[in-house]
């Protein structure tokens, strides 16, 4: 080669050029992505299944190209075209739906560092909820890859996520009141989260259960422990409606540890408690050891379900 180079190191610098050259604009769709998401003019699932849409199209259109050169590239493109305004007409009886109903707002809260069932559970719960209202939650680890959304990985690449943390009282009521409670074009609700350091997470949760039409804590993995679930559940006794409570366990929760907790909190609940003055309290729980399908099958009817004075336990 004339200029010393073979031909795997010239494919390899080609690479690295094209690269290069195509970083700024692939950053600039990213940006434009995320703006069209946070305008709610889009969902990560229509981002998702419009991106496998368009790279069809685009597969398509190179190898109709060159037998049929344009009228190859419109015929490739024609059908995703078809697809957005098709899903435009389909969607807007929906969405006009979701607007005019008051969405439904669930707090999910759960024992940290059981990711793989706490994923599942935010799967099954997304896919059914999301048709409802939103789901609410502290951000961890654990669900970090179900919860991402453009604006929070834009900031993760540029070295910035821990500007989304919550560190003082004044970021959080920003944060509370920005919360998303509007559907999506899609007709689907979005999944809110909070970044909190150590000192702003019990306000979070607090300020978040005052708020929430319907409170599930997944107590898989409890042991007498874990602190900050033992606050969790002492502050939800003191604030939240049994009726709008329930308690998800299976074989790995210390029930003897968690019948202790409720039991020495019952007696000295919050004098402003909603549920000092129940006559016959009865706690929801709901054993999830038959699967994650039935216990969100089972939270569904129990929230489109009328309020009921006492709660039965579920197994």
């Amino acid at each position: 080669m004339i200029i010393g180079l073979d031909g795997y190191q010239l494919f390899a610098g080609a690479t690295v050029l094209g690269a290069l050259a195509l970083s700024w604009p692939a950053w600039r769709i990213v940006a434009f992505l995320r703006d069209r998401y946070a305008a709610k003019r889009s969902s990560e699932l229509m981002l998702t299944v419009g991106a496998i849409w368009l790279l069809q199209a685009i597969v398509l259109a190179s190898a109709l190209f060159p037998t049929w050169g344009l009228v190859g590239v419109a015929a490739a493109v024609m059908p995703f075209a078809a697809w957005r305004i098709a899903l435009h007409i389909g969607l807007r009886p929906a969405l006009a739906a979701a607007r005019i109903r008051p969405p439904s707002r669930l707090l999910l809260l759960r024992v940290f560092g059981f990711g793989r069932r706490s994923r599942r559970l935010l799967d099954l719960l997304g896919t059914r909820w999301r048709l409802l209202g939103s789901i609410d939650l502290i951000a961890a680890p654990d669900l970090a890859s179900r919860t991402v959304e453009p604006s929070t990985f834009l900031e993760f690449v540029r070295g910035r996520l821990s500007s989304l943390f919550i560190r003082v009282p004044a970021q959080l009521d920003d944060r509370i009141a920005a919360l998303d409670r509007q559907p999506d074009p899609d007709a689907r609700f979005r999944i809110n989260q909070l970044f909190c350091s150590d000192d702003m997470w019990r306000e979070a949760v607090t300020r978040l259960m005052a708020e929430a039409s319907l409170v599930v804590m997944d107590l898989r993995g409890f042991t007498p422990d874990r602190r900050g679930c033992i606050y969790e559940i002492q502050t939800l006794l003191d604030m939240v409606p049994l009726s709008r409570l329930v308690f998800l366990f299976d074989r790995t929760t210390h029930l003897r540890a968690l019948e202790t907790v409720l039991g020495d909190h019952w007696q000295r609940l919050d004098v402003n408690s909603p549920n000092l003055a129940l006559r016959e309290p009865v706690l929801r729980l709901i054993d999830a050891s038959a699967g994650e399908t039935k216990v969100v099958r089972r939270l569904l009817a129990l929230a489109q379900a009328p309020t009921r004075p006492t709660l039965e336990r579920v197994q």
